[in-house]
């Protein structure tokens, strides 16, 4: 099993590998922590996905399926605090050499580096799934998370005004952001 041994900003060392069965009450206690304090910048709410152990199971067990899909998790001993997951944006003939990415860090875990640490990885494992461009889109307020993925590489492309409604009818803007390979 592939994994990788890193040192966040503080001198903690942390463990980067692909998710097992096994992660999966774990994985899904993580996703339920960070999909429920940052439902500003998060592509859907809580209650839009389902975030249960049953549910993670699946997930985990279709990645194995999947070999144009990567997805990594980040854990502090046994606890996992971070994920990044590289997929197909449309495996059309026409848009196969594109993939999406994502990546979340629990809020404990923010601004030590691990998102940089994550994509990295990511980025280097996608590299080999013939992709040529990576692709995302972040809340254009979101400025930590832009100058993440701009140290990484990404470009923004353009905006999409109002591409997020929130419940409450207001509205946030996303970038568009590429990282060609």
């Amino acid at each position: 099993m592939w994994e990788k041994e890193v040192f966040l900003k503080d001198g903690k060392k942390i463990l980067i590998r692909k998710p097992e069965v096994k992660d999966a009450e774990e994985l899904a206690r993580c996703l339920s922590e960070i999909f429920t304090t940052d439902c500003l910048t998060l592509a859907r709410y809580p209650e839009e996905r389902e975030i249960t152990a049953k549910a993670e199971m699946a997930f985990i067990e279709n990645l194995k399926e999947d070999s144009r899909s990567i997805f990594l998790i980040a854990l502090d001993g046994e606890r996992i605090i971070g994920t990044c997951h590289f997929s197909a944006y449309n495996d059309s003939i026409k848009m196969r050499h594109r993939a999406e990415c994502a990546v979340s860090v629990a809020k404990k875990y923010r601004n030590l580096g691990l998102a940089t640490h994550l994509m990295k990885e990511g980025i280097r494992e996608v590299k080999d799934l013939s992709y040529e461009q990576v692709e995302l889109e972040v809340v254009s307020t979101n400025r930590n998370a832009i100058k993440l993925y701009e140290k990484l590489g990404f470009k923004k492309v353009g905006t999409t005004p109002n591409g997020f409604k929130e419940k409450d009818g207001s509205y946030q803007d996303l970038d568009k952001m590429v990282l060609f390979l």
